[in-house]
C-alpha cells in the first residue's frame, strides 16, 4: 500500500477559506480540523497522524481515510473490545469450575447479545449551528442553494454529517437544488433550443439548394438542346 499524505485543504471561518488539515471519522460522518501548523509535505505525513491522534484520533493507513476514527468512536470500539473479552473470560471461568454445568450456568456463560450501537445523534447546537448556516445560504425552496453551495459542502464546512443537513433542509427549507444548477439547466435548454432552430433554418436552405440545383440543371439542359439545334 502506498504511503498517505496529508496536505491542506480551505475550510471556511468567518466567511474565508483558511487552510486547514482535516480529518473525517469513517465511522459516524463528523470532523475536525487542524490549524495551520507551517508543516512541509514530507514533514506532515508524520506529524499530522501525531497531532490527531495526542488529540485522541485513530488515523489508518487508507488513503481515502475510510479507517479514521473519532475520539468519541475509538472509544465506543474499546468499549465494545472490552466487553467482548469480559464475555470470553466468563465462559471460560464457567468451564473450568463446572465441566459438567448446569442449564443455569450455561445460559450464564452464553455471550449477552448487544444491540447495535445507534449512529450519533445530533445535539441541539448541532442543529442550530446547521440551521443558521443553512438560513445564510438557502435562497428560498423555489430557488434553492446560492451558487455554490450544496447539502455536501455544507456538512463539509461545518463538519457535520450530511445527512444531518440533508434531513433539516428537507424539513425545512426546500428541495435539494440551486440557484447555479437552475441556472445551468436553463442555459442549456436555451442552447438546445437555439440548436433546434439552427437546423431547422439549415434543413430548409438545403431543400431550397437542391430546388435551385435541379432548376439550374433543367436550364443547362435547355441551353445545350438550343446551341445543337443552332449549329
Amino acid at each position: 500500500m502506498s504511503r498517505r499524505h496529508f496536505v491542506e485543504t480551505p475550510v471556511r471561518e468567518d466567511g474565508q477559506p483558511v487552510p486547514r488539515y482535516r480529518l473525517v471519522c469513517g465511522s459516524c460522518g463528523c470532523g475536525e480540523t487542524l490549524g495551520r501548523q507551517n508543516f512541509g509535505s514530507e514533514i506532515a505525513d508524520s506529524q499530522v497522524p501525531k497531532k490527531f491522534e495526542e488529540r485522541g484520533w485513530s488515523v489508518g493507513k487508507r488513503r481515502d481515510g475510510r479507517d479514521d476514527l473519532c475520539p468519541s468512536c475509538v472509544n465506543r470500539e474499546q468499549e465494545a473490545r472490552r466487553r467482548r473479552l469480559h464475555v470470553v473470560q466468563s465462559e471460560e471461568c464457567v468451564t473450568v469450575v463446572q465441566t459438567t454445568p448446569s442449564l443455569a450456568v450455561v445460559e450464564a456463560g452464553k455471550p449477552q447479545a448487544t444491540a447495535a450501537e445507534k449512529p450519533r445523534e445530533m445535539t441541539r447546537d448541532e442543529r442550530r449551528l446547521i440551521w443558521a448556516k443553512l438560513d445564510e445560504v438557502y435562497v428560498d425552496e423555489k430557488a434553492g442553494y446560492s451558487a455554490g453551495w450544496t447539502d455536501a459542502r455544507l456538512a463539509e464546512d461545518l463538519g457535520v454529517p450530511r445527512a444531518w443537513v440533508s434531513t433539516i433542509r428537507d424539513e425545512n427549507f426546500g428541495p435539494d437544488q440551486s440557484e447555479e444548477l437552475q441556472r445551468t439547466v436553463a442555459e442549456a435548454r436555451a442552447v438546445m433550443a437555439a440548436n433546434t432552430e439552427h437546423a431547422k433554418a439549415v434543413e430548409a436552405l438545403m431543400q431550397q439548394g437542391a430546388a435551385l440545383l435541379k432548376r439550374a440543371e433543367a436550364v443547362e439542359r435547355s441551353l445545350r438542346r438550343i446551341e445543337t439545334a443552332v449549329r
